[in-house]
């Protein structure tokens, strides 16, 4: 198989993956890594955009965390 179709086939098994997946618990664990990340940026003194963008980023890697695991 050569390389360009390798990477077709990646991308068609990344784009077909369904990134709202309810099962694992990945939003529940999105929600409270977003909640605590956001706590932690608004304590810390940051505003509220970067609180949101410190949640988001604590949330996304803890259902990254949770994905990788199966």
């Amino acid at each position: 198989m050569t390389t360009t179709q390798n990477v077709l086939d990646k991308a068609k098994s990344i784009r077909s993956k369904n990134i709202f997946d309810m099962s694992n618990g990945n939003v529940l664990i999105s929600t409270i890594g977003g909640g605590v990340g956001l706590f932690i940026g608004y304590t810390r003194g940051y505003n509220l955009l970067l609180s949101f963008i410190v949640g988001a980023t604590i949330g996304g890697l803890a259902n990254y965390i949770v994905s990788k695991k199966d």
